[in-house]
Parts: structure tokens; sequence; C-alpha cells
């Protein structure tokens, strides 16, 4: 039973709901031999006279199936959680490293209830933290098929490390450049200060238990005439599943504003990439300018997500 617990919790690596099948499968199968096995043991004492060794043998037999119950419920308390809310995802995205200092991507908590430090998860894909068995070598700069499956309530993966240091705040910092452990889940902030948080709302958030990592190529960018080129080539997996793409640009004048623009983008039948222009600045004469900060191409079809994010400054001539 505890080696079937083990192999639950570290399911990310198989398919849950087959794998989980088989097991009961094969266990319900000896099961039912030991039934036959009793019932036989029950026919030959059928007819005998009663005495001291029949009744211990019925009482034997009783036991028996008493803890064959218990044993098979407790199975059931077991898997039922993970049939229930464990489910396979499959996303396209890059990976960004979490550090100590990051305010969008801490490596490091603060729990401000708590004046107590933890250490947190080592990377994270659209601000969701991605956990691993076996950390492997990112490329930051590559984009990744993560398989794996989600999991709530970030506190099952932290560490203590200590108390929390006073940290200065950033002046005129906006909420958007905060990671969502900062936020109290609505519009409030629980702390400024990178991975100032709280246990409740690690516990609300979910994290990405990876199985399975590999760079994909398909998406790719390059500087052409004063505009960005972003290349999307055609793969199979991306087949039905609508894509939009979204600039975002910053104001170079005054306080910093975003802004976004966004595009629906399909492959046509017959071809086998799209190409996509996207200008390096918007504004003209006489107004303020933007500067392109981003572009991030997503689309969903069931469990299978596309949030890529493509950083300008890495795209070649």
């Amino acid at each position: 039973m505890i080696v079937l617990f083990v192999f639950c919790r570290y399911q990310s690596f198989f398919e849950i709901s087959r794998s989980s099948t088989m097991i009961l499968y094969h266990i319900l199968k000896k099961i039912s031999v030991l039934d036959r096995i009793a019932n036989i043991i029950h026919s030959n004492q059928h007819g005998q006279s009663s005495s001291q060794p029949d009744v211990r043998r019925r009482n034997c037999r009783d036991g028996y199936f008493i803890m064959k119950k218990i044993f098979f419920l407790t199975l059931l308390l077991i898997l039922l959680p993970y049939w229930i809310n464990a489910k396979d995802a499959t996303v396209i995205a890059s990976i960004q490293k979490n550090t100590p200092e990051s305010r969008n991507a801490p490596s490091i908590y603060c729990l401000v209830d708590e004046n107590k430090k933890y250490e947190g998860f080592s990377h994270r894909m659209n601000g969701k933290n991605l956990y691993f068995d076996i950390t492997p070598t990112i490329d930051t700069n590559a984009i990744y098929m993560i398989q794996g499956v989600w999991e709530k309530d970030l506190t099952k993966k932290i560490k203590s490390i200590g108390t929390c240091q006073d940290e200065p705040v950033m002046e005129q910092i906006r909420s958007d450049w905060l990671a969502e452990e900062n936020s109290d889940g609505d519009f409030g902030i629980i702390s400024w200060s990178a991975g100032g948080t709280t246990r409740e709302r690690l516990q609300e958030l979910k994290f990405f238990r990876v199985g399975k990592l590999q760079k994909v190529k398909n998406f790719h960018c390059r500087r052409k005439a004063g505009n960005l080129v972003i290349v999307i080539s055609r793969e199979k997996y991306l087949e039905g599943i609508p894509l939009e793409l979204i600039s975002h640009y910053e104001s170079t004048n005054g306080k910093p504003s975003p802004t976004f623009n966004k595009y629906k983008v399909s492959l046509k039948k017959k071809s086998n990439e799209l190409k996509i222009p996207i200008s390096l600045q918007e504004g003209g004469k006489g107004g303020s300018r933007s500067t392109l900060e981003g572009i991030t191409i997503s689309g969903e079809k069931g469990n299978f997500i596309v949030n890529v994010k493509i950083d300008p400054r890495d795209c070649k001539k």
C-alpha cells in the first residue's frame, strides 16, 4: 500500500488514469484468487462436526474478508483524489528562472504573516511555478513543450530557511511587475517586496509538476527593415488550435504605461509557415512614442495550452 501511494504521488511521469486502473486490475485479480481459496476452505469445512478448530478457521476467514474490505476502501481513498484532481496537461511556453531579488519571478518567499523566509521554486512559465523531481538544465532562451499535471498549494514544496529581512521598496512600481504570489487574489497587494506573501495566498495557488520536457523549434523571430518578423512553422500539435498574437508596447515619455494590440493568427492549409510583421515602435511626431516590449502567442484546446513569450531583444537580424 505504501509503494502504491509513492507511485501515485509521483505519477506525473505516467498516464495517471491508465496506470492506476492497471494497478487496481492486478490487485483485484489477486484478491479474487484469495477469495476462491477462502471459499474452498469454507467448502471443505462444510458438513464437518463443529469443533474448536472449525470456529478458529471461521474466525480467520471472517477476519480475512474484513481486512480485504478495509484494504480496498483505503486504496480507493488514496487513488480517488488523483483521479478527480490530477489532469494531464501540455503547455508550449518559454521557461523563466526564479531568483531571490526578482519581483515577478521570486525564488525566495517572505511570509509576512509569520516573518519567516522560505525557499521556493527554481523556475516558472507564464507566471506559474514549475516543480521538477530532478531539476534539469534549462535553456531560458528556448521554447519548450512541457507535459505534466497541475497541483494546488505551493506550501507543499517550500522549505523554511530563516527569518525575513527588511527590503527597500522600488519607487513607482506597478502591480503588473509583481508575481501572483504578491497579490491577495483580488486587486490588493500583500507586499511590494520581492516574494512578499502569506501562507494562505500560497495555499491558493497552483504549480505545474513537470513529467516530460522537450524543446520545440517552430516559433522564431528576426529583425527586418525596422520591424520584427514573427515566424510560426507548421506543426501537427498546433492544428485546430486558434492562436492569438499580442504585442506589448511601453511608452517612452513620462510615466511608463502599457499598450496591447491583439491579432488573430492562423496558418493557411497549403502554407508551411506564417510570417507576421510587428512594428518595433508606435506613435509619431508631436505625440508620445511607445517601444515594443514583448510578444505573446497564445491559444488553448482542451488541456493543450500555447503561451509563448518572445522578447524583441533576443531577435537577431
